[in-house]
């Protein structure tokens, strides 16, 4: 299955590095896009230098558009775009913790003769 994680992004920089790193070592065949409001802490250049020695890292700043929803919005797009199988949401700031993922990714794998179009995690619900 192929996966795309999206970060939206702004003012991140004290985050965003352990985070990719992190996500590269528990998920290494799933892809990485940020896309960021172009922070002035410098999330966004971050990023575009890390892109380039880290095959599974891209990044998207944007100048003109602000804010959570449309940054996800765009995530989803370039998820499609990009013809990947799924797409998975997740904040910079440790909220959505990356140890998480491999299980919401085998639950969309893993739908048996259900097809499964959406898996949300939990942290209010017993077993997330």
């Amino acid at each position: 299955m192929k996966v795309l994680i999206v970060v939206a992004t702004y003012n991140e920089v004290e985050n965003i590095p352990t985070l990719v790193e992190r996500l590269n070592q528990i998920v290494p065949d799933a892809d990485i896009l940020i896309v960021d409001d172009d922070s002035p802490d410098g999330t966004g250049q971050w990023c575009k230098e890390a892109s380039m020695v880290n095959d599974h890292l891209d990044v998207i700043i944007r100048k003109d558009e602000r804010g959570l929803g449309s940054a996800t919005i765009r995530g989803m797009q370039e998820a499609i775009d990009r013809g990947y199988d799924a797409w998975l949401g997740m904040d910079a700031d440790f909220s959505h913790p990356p140890e998480k993922v491999p299980a919401l990714i085998s639950r969309l794998a893993d739908s048996g003769e259900r097809e499964v179009d959406v898996v949300i995690g939990s942290r209010y619900t017993k077993g997330g």
